[in-house]
């Protein structure tokens, strides 16, 4: 979980903006592209794929 950047923003994020897509990532800290660049990747792929 991510102090910084965690649970309490996305819950700000989802009120001002809810047509945002948020990912979710379990376990991961404040630097997902480090720790799981894989996810990352895919998930990034994802959203490209699926917005093009």
């Amino acid at each position: 979980a991510d102090p910084v950047s965690g649970a309490h923003l996305v819950k700000r994020f989802r009120q001002v903006m809810p047509q945002t897509d948020i990912v979710e990532l379990k376990d991961v800290g404040h630097f997902p592209h480090f720790e799981v660049p894989e996810l990352v990747l895919e998930k990034f792929f994802e959203f490209i794929h699926a917005n093009s």
